[in-house]
């Protein structure tokens, strides 16, 4: 290739790279008007939600013996990193309200066992994930034989 080829060439790439870059930066300034200026768009996927949850109920992951259990865990585990963003005056109305509709006829002592979990895990998410103040709203399961796959939404506050 002839040195003027060669100029040409580096030329081009340099002008792909210069367009990458603004498309780049605008992207995130699309973000950052979108999601507002207190929230970086780099701080938005710095921690999957899929992760922290599997965390939060991971003390009562041996009360689970097969992925049905498991998930109605990790239901808990939603109700309580929910219930834990509200504030303290309000989280004892949601947790029995949602374990009522929940297990509606079931026993009491089934209900109170659930609020127990479900106690432990809003001061464990107090504890070790305060930090996060993502609500999760809805997750999906998937039995994949030897392991879980999980999947969580959570929106953005």
């Amino acid at each position: 290739m002839s040195v003027p080829n060669q100029r040409l060439k580096m030329q081009s790439l340099v002008r792909k790279r210069k367009r990458k870059l603004q498309a780049r930066l605008r992207r995130k300034e699309r973000q950052r008007s979108f999601f507002g200026e207190g929230m970086p768009a780099e701080s938005l996927g710095d921690v999957k939600m899929s992760e922290l949850l599997p965390e939060l109920v991971e003390p009562f992951a041996d009360l689970a013996a097969d992925a049905q259990s498991y998930q109605r865990l990790l239901m808990l585990g939603t109700l309580a990193w929910n219930a834990a963003l509200l504030p303290p005056a309000e989280q004892q109305e949601m947790v029995d309200e949602t374990i009522r509709e929940g297990l509606g006829s079931q026993g009491e002592e089934l209900r109170a066992g659930c609020r127990e979990i479900v106690n432990q895990l809003i001061l464990r998410k107090q504890r070790y994930f305060s930090q996060y103040r993502r609500p999760i709203v809805d997750f999906r399961l998937e039995d994949r034989g030897n392991r879980y796959y999980l999947s969580v939404a959570s929106a953005i506050m």
